[in-house]
């Protein structure tokens, strides 16, 4: 059974790079919002979330906080394209358990998604 990968982004084309790269190997989940995280995770029980800071309806350090308000082991991968030197500060704060930053290449996606399921599984 394929582990699945819950992406978050308000980006189409990072959301059909997101598949491309991994569909192969997960079950990936696309949403371009997020009303209500601990709902969505609750209806795909994703094994790894990786989500967007800047959303139309919310940012994902508050998604991030809200996952860890409800589950401390989900992995999440926070992604942005903008805001490198606040992620580096952040990321840990939230509880994040990795970082993207935009735009990546497919095989840095795929060897981020491994590693840290890897490492959440031990």
């Amino acid at each position: 059974m394929k582990k699945k990968v819950l992406v978050i982004d308000d980006d189409m084309d990072i959301l059909d790079l997101t598949k491309l790269a991994l569909n192969t190997d997960y079950e990936v989940i696309s949403q371009s919002f997020c009303s209500d995280i601990q709902e969505i995770c609750e209806l795909f029980q994703p094994d790894l979330v990786l989500i967007d800071l800047k959303l139309p309806d919310s940012d994902g350090y508050q998604l991030c906080s809200q996952i860890r308000a409800f589950n401390k082991d989900l992995p999440v991968i926070l992604m942005t394209g903008v805001e490198l030197r606040a992620l580096k500060n952040n990321y840990p704060i939230v509880e994040a358990n990795d970082y993207l930053l935009k735009p990546f290449q497919i095989e840095e996606l795929r060897e981020r998604v491994e590693k840290v399921l890897r490492i959440s599984l031990e």
